[in-house]
């Protein structure tokens, strides 16, 4: 694969990695808060937030050359994505005694995946008119994203069996995707229409 000048092989590689990242983070922060580890979670998901700040501020100029709006969406939604899982996950940790931070943590989770849903809409859309990937994944992409939003909203109204099931989508794109960037990079056809 040829590398570009303007966005060398190494920062593709760089987002795939943060991607897969941040199933990492978050997931094991989880896991480590559902095992009485809740300064180990709080500092994974904390970890996780930042991760996703930094594929907004990476992705940003990339998507910008082709769309200024779509980019600063982008950008926008997660941040709101991070600060959203951020202050979720303190509550939820460090939270009074008394008060319910699982529950204000589930809201604004719920409600940083629907922006998240929602604001990703045009990134795929960027990937899709730009075919930085195969097609057929940035349309997975489009679908989870949306499927993400649906199911988050599905929750919202108490139909949580739904939920589980339109979140696959989504994540598989987001694996996948960071599964590809990271080893393979993007197709070696993008990188010459950049120049």
């Amino acid at each position: 694969m040829e590398q570009s000048e303007t966005h060398p092989i190494s920062k593709f590689r760089l987002i795939g990695g943060l991607f897969l990242l941040a199933f990492v983070f978050y997931g094991g922060g989880s896991v480590f808060v559902e095992n009485a580890q809740p300064i180990f979670g709080l500092v994974f998901m904390l970890a996780n937030s930042v991760t996703v700040i930094f594929i907004g501020a990476l992705l940003r100029p990339i998507i910008f050359k082709y769309s200024p709006f779509y980019a600063n969406v982008y950008l926008g939604t997660r941040f709101a994505e991070a600060l959203l899982l951020g202050i979720g996950a303190t509550v939820l940790v460090l939270g009074p005694p008394g008060f319910n931070g699982g529950e204000l943590n589930t809201t604004l989770y719920r409600l940083a995946m629907i922006i998240l849903g929602l604001g990703s809409i045009g990134f795929c859309r960027w990937l899709i008119v730009t075919r930085a990937v195969y097609v057929a994944l940035a349309w997975l992409g489009l679908v989870g994203y949306l499927l993400l939003a649906m199911a988050m909203m599905a929750e919202f109204l108490g139909s949580e069996n739904w939920a589980t099931i339109l979140l696959i989508p989504g994540a598989l794109f987001e694996l996948i995707f960071g599964l590809l960037l990271f080893f393979v990079g993007v197709p070696r056809s993008w990188h010459a229409r950049q120049r």
